[in-house]
Parts: C-alpha cells; sequence; structure tokens
C-alpha cells in the first residue's frame, strides 16, 4: 500500500476517533443536563421544557430548508478548487441565505407565539415566551451556519473545539438559572446557551481566510440556488422520514399497546445514541471531503471503499461487544424493566454492519448534488420499504420483527442503491471490502447464533473468543493499511509527554 492510500485511511480512522470522541462527551453532558432539569425542574419543568422544543424544532426544520447541511458540500467543492474567489462567493452567499432563514424562523415564530402557546400549553399565557425564544431561531440558523463552514473548510479540531466547549458552557449557564429561578429560568437559559454557541461558532470560524469581493444580492441568490434547491429536497425528506417513524408508532400502539411503544422507541434510541455514534462521526469529515471530489468518479470509488472499510473495522469490536454483554448495557443505560427488547436489539446489532456500508455509498448522490436520484431513493424508496418491512415485521413477529425488518431493510437498500449507483456513477465495490464484510459478518453471525443456542460456560467462552477474533481482526486489518501501530504510539508518547 502506497504512503498516499495510509495517508488516507489515517485521516479517515483520526476523524472517526475525534469525532466519535465529541460524540460521546456530548451525549455524557445531554445526560447530566437531563438529570440537573429533572431534580431542579420536576417533570413539570422537563415537560415545560419539551413544549417549547418540540414546536421551535419544527418550525427550524420547515424554515431552515437544509441549507446548514446541503450547503457543506458547494463549500466543499469551491474549497476542492483552492479558487478563492469562488470559496468567497459560495461562503458569502450562504451566509446571506443563513442569516434569511433565521429571520424567517424568527418572524414565524412571532406570529404564531399566541397559537403555539395555545395549541403546547392549552392558553396563550406563554405567548410571550415563544416570543423571547424566537431569537433562538436567528441565533442558532447564524451559529449552524458557521459550523457548517467549519465542516465544509475541514476545519474539524475547531470545529470539534466549538462543540464540545459549548456543551460544557451550555451546562454551566444553565444550571444556576435553573437553580435560582426555576422554571422561570427555562427561557433565559435557552437564550444564552444560544448565545454561547453563536459566540463560539463566530470565533473558532475566524479562522478561515475570506477573499475580499463585491457580490450583489442577486448574485448571492444564483450563487445558493444550488443549495437551496438540494436543502430543500433533504428537508421534505426528512420529514417523509419523520411521518413515516410516526405511522410505524402509531400501528405498533393500536396493534400491541403503548407499553410496547416504550420498548421500540427505547431500542431504537439505544442504538441511534450508542452505535449510531460511530455514523455521525464519520460523516462529519467524509461527507466534506466526498462533495469535493464529486465530479471524479473515480475518486468518489476509491473514497467510498475506504470509508466502508474502515467503518466496518471499527464497527465490528463494538458490534461483537454488544452482542456479548447486552443485558449489562441495558441495565446500564436504562434498566431492568427494558430487557424484553434484547430479541430485537440483537438482530438490529446484527444489521449494523451492511447499515454501515450502505451509509457509505448513500452519500454519493448527495455529495455530487443529485437532487432527483437523492429524492428518489432516500425520500420517497428507502422510507416507504422501511415502513412496509416495519409493518410487516411487527404484524407477524411483533419486536423481534422490528429486529429482521431492520435487517431485511439496508440488505434490501443496499442492492437498489448498489445497482443504480453503479450504473449512475460508474461505481463498484473493491475486493478487499467484500473480503472484510464477509468476515465481519461472519463474526457477528457466530456471536449472535451463540447466544441463541449455547450456554453458561461455553456461551462466555465462545463470546470471549469471538470478542478477542474481532479484536484482533480489526487491528490487523487497520495496521496494513494505515500502521495503526505507529499511530498509537505516537499518541501514547503525545500523552505522556503532557
Amino acid at each position: 500500500m502506497n504512503q498516499e492510500q495510509q495517508s488516507s485511511y489515517r485521516r479517515i480512522f483520526k476523524a472517526t476517533g475525534l469525532f466519535g470522541g465529541v460524540q460521546v462527551i456530548t451525549i455524557l453532558i445531554s445526560m447530566i443536563r437531563s438529570k440537573f432539569v429533572a431534580v431542579l425542574l420536576g417533570s413539570q419543568g422537563v415537560g415545560i421544557l419539551s413544549l417549547f422544543n418540540s414546536p421551535l424544532g419544527l418550525i427550524t426544520s420547515l424554515t431552515g430548508f437544509g441549507i446548514n447541511y446541503s450547503a457543506i458540500r458547494n463549500i466543499s467543492e469551491a474549497a476542492g478548487t483552492d479558487d478563492q474567489i469562488k470559496i468567497a462567493r459560495t461562503i458569502i452567499s450562504f451566509r446571506r441565505f443563513v442569516v434569511l432563514t433565521g429571520l424567517i424562523g424568527m418572524l414565524v415564530t412571532i406570529l404564531l407565539a399566541p397559537w403555539l402557546s395555545k395549541w403546547s400549553f392549552g392558553d396563550s399565557s406563554y405567548s410571550w415566551a415563544f416570543i423571547w425564544l424566537s431569537i433562538t431561531l436567528l441565533i442558532n440558523a447564524v451559529s449552524g451556519g458557521q459550523k457548517a463552514l467549519l465542516q465544509g473548510m475541514r476545519k474539524l479540531q475547531s470545529m470539534a473545539k466549538a462543540t464540545v466547549i459549548g456543551s460544557f458552557l451550555g451546562l454551566f449557564t444553565s444550571i444556576p438559572l435553573y437553580y435560582i429561578y426555576g422554571i422561570k429560568g427555562i427561557v433565559p437559559s435557552v437564550i444564552i446557551s444560544a448565545c454561547v454557541a453563536l459566540l463560539l461558532s463566530w470565533y473558532f470560524s475566524k479562522e478561515v481566510p475570506i477573499a475580499k469581493i463585491n457580490i450583489s444580492y442577486k448574485e448571492s441568490v444564483k450563487e445558493g440556488m444550488g443549495f437551496v434547491k438540494l436543502g430543500i429536497i433533504l428537508s421534505i425528506s426528512a420529514q417523509i422520514g419523520g411521518l413515516v417513524k410516526y405511522i410505524i408508532i402509531t400501528f405498533i400502539s393500536n396493534t400491541g399497546g403503548i407499553e410496547q411503544v416504550g420498548l421500540y422507541t427505547a431500542g431504537i434510541s439505544f442504538m441511534g445514541t450508542y452505535v449510531g455514534l460511530v455514523f455521525t462521526a464519520m460523516s462529519t469529515d467524509y461527507y466534506p471531503k466526498l462533495a469535493a471530489v464529486c465530479k471524479d468518479n473515480l475518486a468518489i470509488k476509491t473514497m467510498v471503499n475506504q470509508q466502508a472499510q474502515i467503518s466496518v473495522l471499527i464497527i465490528l469490536p463494538i458490534v461483537i461487544f454488544l452482542l456479548s454483554s447486552m443485558p449489562l448495557v441495558i441495565k446500564v443505560f436504562l434498566s431492568e424493566k427494558f430487557l424484553g427488547i434484547i430479541p430485537f436489539v440483537n438482530l438490529t446489532v446484527l444489521g449494523v454492519i451492511i447499515q454501515a456500508v450502505s451509509y457509505s455509498v448513500g452519500y454519493i448522490s448527495f455529495a455530487k448534488g443529485d437532487s432527483k436520484f437523492f429524492f428518489w431513493m432516500e425520500g420517497i424508496f428507502s422510507n416507504i420499504l422501511n415502513l412496509v418491512l416495519y409493518i410487516i415485521g411487527y404484524k407477524f413477529f411483533g419486536l423481534l420483527g422490528i429486529g429482521y425488518a431492520f435487517i431485511a431493510l439496508y440488505i434490501i437498500y443496499l442492492l437498489i442503491l448498489y445497482a443504480f449507483t453503479h450504473k449512475r456513477y460508474e461505481f463498484s465495490f473493491d475486493k478487499d471490502l467484500y473480503k472484510i464484510v464477509f468476515i465481519s459478518l461472519s463474526i457477528s453471525l457466530l456471536a449472535y447464533f451463540s447466544i441463541q443456542y449455547l450456554s453458561a460456560y461455553s456461551l462466555y467462552f465462545m463470546l470471549i473468543i469471538l470478542l478477542i477474533s474481532s479484536i484482533l481482526y480489526s487491528y490487523k486489518e487497520l495496521n496494513m493499511r494505515m500502521d495503526l501501530k505507529s499511530v498509537i504510539t505516537l499518541y501514547i508518547k503525545k500523552l505522556l509527554r503532557r
């Protein structure tokens, strides 16, 4: 393996490690904040906070048009050209659109404040609270835009610092307000946390050099229509996905009862939080990097295969660990009341390896700005497939059927996605990826069937062997691609110097 390939694998691994750590920290801070809110504000305060966040989140989604995410592609593509004028035009246009969408969100919230109060709380007594909170839609839009700029320009360490420091400061500014003012401290706490995030994102985004140019608002509109169009498609797809999730929950409630909804939600949330953080971490660097070479199909093929290989190799030991210790993990992160979700969560864990590959391939159309293909594939096909499989799975097998449906969903989705991306973008998997996926699935299936058919000491022995095997295999393959041993040695030396 040549030096360039080795360097590419290292960048992927480091970025995933960096933002995996960031995700863990933000999850822990979120858990601490939730605990303080529960203790200091009680169930009433938790309910009020939720009744503020839900409608404001919906308005943000509808008026933001998804441009904070879609524009990352345009910024990355511009940065890839190294044309300072093009980069400046893209960034200035993006910032103007961000302010515009933030103002629209703020004005919509102000106009709807009396109705939002009545819909959420039954009367208009919280109208002024919504009016005050409307400013956070503008603030969050601008700070989100600054973070998108950092991500698009691949200033990953600055983005990570802004996220972690913002989470800590948000925690330490909100707790005193809750302690002193109780429920009355909710609104100022939300506003101050938003301001802290804005200041940090502004501070770190200053390091991005922008050429001084004159660009009219008319030119900005023309420049920005690409990411606005893609952003709207992304927003519509997200709304369809939200509707599908609601239909599934409603079906489970009507078929199996509210308790089944609680178990289903806990299982899906568990997977999204503790396995999904790997996907969130990898997308932070992967998406802008892919967008930067969006016109080069050969470069995309290489990058997607590398990303898929690294993702599977990182996830494999996590999958075996979760399968081996699921009862303990459920008790620690949830409670004994949720042990009933283990059979269906084990199945979803099994499907994560296929999900990792499909996740890597799924970014191609979005990175290329192919909005039509993205909408029909992600917005329509995957959501309809999700709805049909989950309903059929639950109807015939209960929660276990959700696990079967999860695996079937990603197998069918990957096969269809691969067929279209192969034809449309000349994309194909390489032999190394096939080998890694085959071995990873074999180890995972051995662990799963051991849990089903072995017991007592033979089960523990087999799971320990498989966990060690998964770690050794992932280490061997990663070391072959990026000299992982030297990366770890260098990291340990840095820690010792501190």
